[in-house]
């Protein structure tokens, strides 16, 4: 009889449990809109977060990268005029010649790298892979084909950073035998790029479109001062091709202003929601 009673009591507090009303008054999600696309022509990074709350209470944060707007001190590099490449091992150099790179950002402080080269002696062919977050970078080179490669396959693991003075490299590598090299890229390899960060001052959502507003810095080394305002689209996911988003000289976001600068999102994702 009490083990009734006691199954009987549970199923209760198991069917309550099932019906219990939401909390009176609680509050919907913040519309917002957040993401990180590579934008093309020039190549860009735009990554954000925006939280539509309503008027004074809008908040949120920016960072954008020019990866084609050369600056100094920003702190972010882009390595596209890589062009050569010095290994030395126990004493004797061998140099290396970058024969095509191509870039890829990642993020607003970050991008991968790959291409093709030769070793400059006899012309044995190469690939290289890498990336690049603020001043280090990091690759990986194989030897494909040519006299130096009795067993193709051969290749170099390096690391190493990026000299703030003149966009020269240097560093440690490792070959697949275990033998440790120094590397060094000459001055102008590295060039650094346009890139801020910034409070969002405005936010409007409204179904799959997103405006926010803020202001570029003051100190940064274009643009300072400029209010802008992101529109961004959210047309599905993957980003690339569907998602799209431009910018006004504008600090209005709630006027819905229309981008005069939009831009093709090639790779990354956002979000309207």
């Amino acid at each position: 009889m009490r083990k009734v009673a006691l199954l009987t009591l549970t199923t209760a507090f198991a069917v309550a449990a099932l019906v219990v009303p939401s909390p009176v008054g609680a509050k919907p999600p913040t519309p917002k809109a957040t993401g990180g696309v590579e934008l093309s022509g020039p190549m860009q990074y735009l990554e954000f977060n925006a939280f539509d709350v309503g008027s004074a209470s809008d908040r949120g944060n920016v960072s954008y990268t020019n990866f084609e707007a050369e600056v100094t001190g920003s702190g972010v590099w882009d390595v596209s005029d890589l062009a050569a490449l010095v290994f030395n091992f126990e004493g004797i150099d061998y140099g290396h010649v970058v024969t095509s790179l191509t870039i890829d950002p990642t993020s607003p402080t970050s991008t991968q790298f790959s291409g093709t080269g030769a070793y400059v002696p006899n012309g044995t062919e190469w690939t290289i892979e890498g990336q690049v977050t603020g001043s280090d970078i990091s690759y990986e080179i194989v030897y494909t084909a040519g006299p130096l490669v009795p067993n193709p396959g051969y290749s170099v693991q390096g690391s190493g950073t990026i000299s703030a003075e003149d966009g020269s490299m240097s560093g440690t590598a490792v070959g697949s035998f275990g033998d440790a090299l120094l590397w060094t890229a000459p001055p102008g390899s590295a060039s650094e790029v346009f890139h801020y960060t910034a409070p969002v001052t405005c936010a409007k959502v409204t179904g799959d479109t997103a405006w926010f507003s803020y202001v570029v810095p003051a100190d940064a080394p274009i643009a300072a001062n400029t209010p802008l305002t992101f529109q961004v689209i959210d047309g599905g996911s993957p980003g690339a091709g569907v998602d799209t988003a431009g910018f006004s000289v504008s600090t209005d976001c709630d006027s819905s202003p229309a981008p005069t600068n939009s831009y093709p999102v090639v790779d990354g994702n956002l979000a309207v929601h």
